[in-house]
């Protein structure tokens, strides 16, 4: 991999380059399949989301919720099989699955340091998943709440029921055969009642999987 962050005209001399650790200078790189970035805005966003052969994408830092696709015709990532961000919410978590276009993720990765999502928002994200990424490709899924370590206020402790997650939100994720690693970690963990501990669909997952890390699982 070249290591490049500052090279202006590095879409002038090499537009032909196939994965570069990019920080600045994306335009004129078309070929593009892996794109290592600090932070993102609606112009960046739609420019590599037309990428025709990016496969890998990782965003280190935060980004806005509020950008906006421009609605163009063109698929969005139609090669993609790695996003990670490590630094994002759960909206922006839902709305960039929702917008793949091919469902061949094989790696998802999603770090929340700003906020604590809830039950009802942990539900919405796992369900966009479970509708948008094909049950054959996912490999690894990684969802963790890292916000107590990113100086977020924690809720407060009459709130904290509605932060556990149900095991009825966990199911959708189970139809996904080929995961190998798995790692889930919400603020308040899982509570899962006596049907959900006697369903074997909510242990085969943790079976099969040769990494797996359910935090909070025996509530």
């Amino acid at each position: 991999m070249m290591q490049l962050s500052l090279l202006r005209t590095l879409g002038i001399k090499c537009p032909d380059l196939t994965e570069v650790d990019l920080r600045h200078t994306y335009r004129g790189l078309k070929r593009l399949e892996t794109l290592c970035i600090c932070s993102i805005d609606a112009a960046i966003f739609n420019h590599i989301a037309r990428l025709p052969c990016l496969k890998s994408l990782v965003v280190d830092g935060p980004w806005p919720v509020n950008f906006i696709l421009d609605g163009g015709s063109a698929p969005n990532f139609p090669d993609l099989e790695q996003l990670s961000l490590w630094s994002t919410t759960p909206d922006v978590g839902c709305t960039i699955v929702e917008t793949i276009s091919h469902r061949g993720l094989r790696q998802i990765d999603l770090m929340f340091e700003t906020v604590f999502p809830d039950a009802q928002t942990t539900a919405r994200l796992y369900a966009a998943i479970g509708a948008n990424v094909s049950q054959l490709t996912l490999e690894s899924l990684h969802i963790e709440d890292y916000a107590m370590h990113g100086g977020a206020q924690m809720p407060l402790e009459d709130e904290f029921e509605s932060y556990i997650i149900g095991g009825d939100t966990l199911t959708v994720l189970f139809s996904f055969s080929n995961l190998t690693t798995i790692v889930l970690k919400p603020l308040n963990g899982f509570d899962m009642d006596d049907t959900d501990r006697k369903d074997g669909t909510l242990v085969e997952p943790c079976r099969r999987a040769q990494s797996g890390l359910w935090h909070g699982l025996a509530r």
